[in-house]
């Protein structure tokens, strides 16, 4: 490590590999408690749970349906707009996102979410903003700031073991 940074890992023993996958209206029963379908609108939504509980697979399809709207409680969709800083999420590849993510769903990847929320309202005026693992006082003070911006509702996903933010 130099400066905080790690600059290179060495005498690795095993390797971990994370396969995302969808599963598709696995938000169904929560749908009912974050849209306000009256209003045509959600409520600000945290998800929190330990580790490999399935935390953004459940974000993903809110998102999902939050953006395509929802027929059966005349939900009729809010335009997203998703900070997927790690590519988890969407996954995209040339600039296409290879998850379902909505029609109405824009998705900033590789980037802190405190940019990636700015660039979001100041470019794309998104009614909601989502985004994966709330982990440092940064990415706290970047929801904040968005609660004060165009965007009117946000869903985020608390990686719950870092600190209790």
């Amino acid at each position: 490590m130099e400066e905080g940074k790690v600059l290179n890992l060495k005498y690795i023993t095993s390797l971990n590999f994370r396969i995302a996958r969808e599963v598709i209206n696995c938000s169904r029963r929560l749908l009912k408690e974050i849209i306000d379908s009256e209003n045509n609108t959600i409520h600000n939504t945290l998800i929190v749970s330990p580790p490999g509980k399935g935390k953004t697979t459940m974000l993903r399809d809110i998102i999902r349906n939050v953006s395509n709207g929802v027929e059966e409680i005349h939900f009729k969709g809010m335009t997203c707009g998703v900070v997927d800083e790690r590519g988890e999420i969407a996954a995209m590849y040339k600039g296409f996102p290879q998850n379902d993510i909505g029609i109405r769903t824009d998705v900033i990847e590789n980037i802190t979410k405190a940019k990636g929320m700015k660039m979001l309202i100041r470019s794309m005026a998104p009614e909601v903003i989502a985004c994966d693992e709330i982990g440092s006082k940064e990415d706290v003070q970047a929801i904040r700031r968005s609660n004060n911006s165009r965007s009117k509702r946000n869903i985020y996903d608390a990686w719950k073991n870092n600190g209790g933010y």
